[in-house]
């Protein structure tokens, strides 16, 4: 009976294709969310916008504490982060990375994966 491999995730290219598209696209929205901060207030800003705005500020973070002040800087009012640093000598730590950047979540500076939620996702 033969015996399956496992999949290689870090290995497939189809994975690490979707990984790289994503990052070109965040940089695209990259441009769309620095003018949506500079022109709208948090609060006049549709979900979508508001969405857009979030990932684009993880993805320009360092720390915890530096999305919390971004995301203060320009009007969020109650917000929960879940920062979860990435083991770059833990491949499992690693694979779940690259899935979140394959599936086109937000992935900090630092390569942590985060998750944000305001006060706006629970009304």
């Amino acid at each position: 009976m033969p015996t399956e491999k496992p999949l290689d995730i870090l290995g497939n290219s189809s994975v690490q294709m979707a990984a790289k598209h994503n990052e070109l696209q965040d940089r695209q929205r990259a441009q769309i969310a620095d003018a949506l901060i500079s022109t709208k207030t948090w609060s006049s800003m549709a979900k979508k916008e508001r969405e857009l705005c979030i990932h684009y500020l993880i993805n320009e973070s360092t720390s915890e504490a530096d999305l919390r002040h971004r995301l203060a800087e320009i009007g969020v009012g109650y917000v929960a982060v879940s920062w979860q640093d990435v083991d770059q000598n833990d491949k499992t730590s690693r694979e779940a990375q690259i899935l979140v950047k394959a599936l086109g979540g937000p992935i900090a500076k630092n390569g942590a994966m985060v998750m944000v939620d305001t006060i706006d996702d629970f009304n």
